[in-house]
């Protein structure tokens, strides 16, 4: 896929310096992992990062990044057994400060 560079650029190259701090759960839950996905955060955070890069979209901000891998992860989690909770996963990743 050919990544497109104004895009990219808004969103590493912006005017502001800025700082991103993310987790991968709430406080007291687990991140979810398995072999196929690795880190369910990590897997659809890197997805839709990536998904900004291509032309397919416009009007990258971080902020739209992180709500998609927050999504995706809490649908993810939601419909994968997790042996250690005996049941569904149960993660939901907070939304990021971004400053």
């Amino acid at each position: 896929t050919k990544w497109n560079k104004t895009n990219v650029k808004s969103l590493f190259m912006g005017g502001q310096p800025l700082s991103l701090l993310a987790t991968a759960a709430t406080k007291g839950e687990r991140a979810a992992s398995n072999d196929k996905y690795g880190g369910f955060y990590s897997n659809n955070f890197l997805a839709a990062l990536t998904s900004y890069f291509n032309n397919d979209k416009s009007s990258p901000l971080w902020s739209r990044v992180f709500a998609e891998a927050q999504k995706k992860t809490i649908w993810q989690a939601t419909h994968t057994y997790c042996p250690e909770e005996k049941g569904l996963c149960h993660q939901t990743p907070p939304l990021p400060k971004v400053n």
